[in-house]
């Protein structure tokens, strides 16, 4: 049953039908009320999670501002990709627009697919990647015509300026 509404999400759309009922059978649906909050920001990040029906947004919310919509989530979309990092809190909140389903794989799912079927999570991820890179690359060109239409310089650190601690670093090879 899962298997025919993942096929059309655009992550799974090269993974054969054995691939994806490997990862459905570690999936738990979940079906959410008109306006109810599914996650807030800092609450811990135990699932991926893909709409198979509904609408949703994602939002932040200082302590004394109005939420402020960061994205909507239609059929298909997704959220909670953080997952595969070393985050381990919501930086948004999650609330459905409409009654909504949405399937969860936790990480012990895409363990289970990474050991039974390699190259079904390793296509899996490599979706995954394409979609995120698709995104980044936006935010870029957003970013870029705000600093063209800007006075205030911004000052990102990008492509390796960042003071984020290292956590591979290269060894040395001697002859």
């Amino acid at each position: 049953m899962l298997y025919g509404k993942l096929k059309s999400c655009s992550l799974f759309h090269d993974l054969d039908e054995k691939e994806i009922n490997c990862l459905c059978e570690k999936a738990l649906v979940r079906e959410y009320d008109k306006e109810q909050v599914i996650s807030k920001i800092g609450d811990p990040i135990e699932d991926f999670g893909i709409l198979i029906h509904g609408k949703a947004e994602l939002f932040i919310k200082g302590e004394d501002t109005a939420p402020v919509k960061v994205q909507s989530l239609n059929k298909y979309d997704f959220f909670g990709e953080v997952i595969f990092s070393n985050e381990n809190h919501h930086f948004y909140s999650v609330r459905v627009f409409e009654d909504t389903s949405i399937v969860f794989f936790n990480y012990e799912a895409f363990q289970y697919l990474y050991e039974k079927m390699p190259k079904g999570f390793a296509t899996f991820l490599l979706n995954l990647l394409r979609y995120e890179y698709d995104r980044f690359r936006v935010g870029l060109g957003i970013l870029g015509r705000v600093q063209d239409e800007s006075d205030f310089p911004l000052r990102l650190p990008l492509f390796g300026q960042t003071k984020r601690k290292v956590f591979l670093k290269p060894k040395r090879i001697t002859g």
